[in-house]
């Protein structure tokens, strides 16, 4: 009898003993939770005062800047991991009103990536049908000859697939495209104006970077500064091109146009976009179908509506690289 009982004993003290170990467990786990939470917190302020403290905020003509880390650039409710976001909001910027991007159709939406490039949030796009557009018609990014354009990005598949960054959309003939892998180099970084093909518009002539810009899953940063003329004397030279703070390429978008610039159709009106079109990112829009589909994350962007001289791109060349852990070139060009 005394055995039995205390066998009985025994056996209960094993079942108290797992109830405790169980319990124990569950605190840990909700720990390990909540200080990864914490963690994240902690890199995403730290990225936000980043930018509060960068010069970013007081360097003029700021057309449109779209920051994966601001409090407001996406819906709360679409902000868990992996959500598809139906909007990305451009940060507040003096002079003009933010130039929104949206998406109505669940197809096309791109993903918001809590972990992405360097821990922090960025936006997924999927290199098929993804693709934002800006949310009004009458809200144009690039109105002048000149411009500077900053993407942080990150691409999942390199191949000769051109695959476009942004894509703003004017009258035919004067349309600016961001993309990799242009005229089919692959890995490179370019510009260009005009449809090639897809629709009745004159044809593109780009300028573009080394065929070893992008590397696949490695974050990058791409600096293009477009001036209206020459950038030296005795050169047709407009366009200068950066590789995390380090220039790639300097020379004409359209060295047979005396005007060195990429439409004969721009020369008069000296500006892309007009007329009450719009602003794409992700992809290409030809009208009637989306196309040239980037694969891969997307961090921030940044677009001027001037030529930034060497001073203002390097500060934020070097804003943006230690933002999103990026080695910069810390000297001028």
């Amino acid at each position: 009898m005394k055995f039995i009982i205390m066998k009985k004993l025994k056996s209960a003290f094993s079942l108290v003993e797992l109830a405790v170990v169980i319990v124990i467990v569950g605190i840990m786990i909700a720990g390990i939770i909540q200080s990864s939470r914490l963690i994240n917190n902690m890199r995403l302020n730290v990225a936000r005062d980043l930018t509060q403290s960068s010069a970013m905020p007081w360097i003029n003509y700021i057309v449109t800047w779209y920051d994966a880390t601001a409090g407001d650039a996406f819906n709360e409710k679409e902000t868990n991991d992996g959500n598809n976001i139906s909007r990305w909001n451009g940060a507040e910027v003096r002079y003009q009103d933010r130039i929104n991007l949206v998406q109505e159709n669940n197809d096309k939406k791109p993903k918001y990536i809590i972990h992405g490039m360097n821990g922090l949030p960025s936006v997924k796009f999927d290199g098929v049908n993804d693709i934002l557009e800006s949310e009004f018609s009458n809200q144009d990014v690039l109105t002048y000859r000149s411009a500077s354009i900053f993407a942080v990005f990150e691409v999942k598949n390199i191949d000769t697939t051109k695959r476009t960054l942004f894509f703003n959309k004017g009258d035919c003939g004067k349309q600016l495209d961001l993309a990799m892998n242009i005229n089919n180099s692959s890995g490179s970084i370019g510009v260009a104006s005009g449809y090639n093909g897809e629709t009745a518009c004159s044809t593109s002539n780009a300028t573009y970077s080394s065929a070893g810009f992008i590397k696949g899953f490695e974050r990058v940063i791409a600096s293009v500064v477009i001036n209206q003329g020459p950038i030296a004397s005795d050169s047709t030279d407009n366009v200068k091109i950066y590789r995390n703070g380090n220039i790639d390429s300097s020379n004409s978008i359209n060295s047979g146009n005396a005007n060195n610039f990429n439409s004969s159709l721009m020369v008069n009106d000296q500006r892309y976009a007009y007329n009450n079109n719009k602003f794409y990112v992700g992809a290409k829009n030809g009208g009637v179908n989306d196309f040239s589909f980037f694969d891969g994350m997307i961090g921030e962007m940044i677009i001027f509506n001037r030529s930034l001289n060497n001073e203002d791109r390097n500060e934020i060349e070097r804003y943006l690289g230690k933002k999103w852990g990026i080695k910069i070139k810390n000297y001028e060009q």
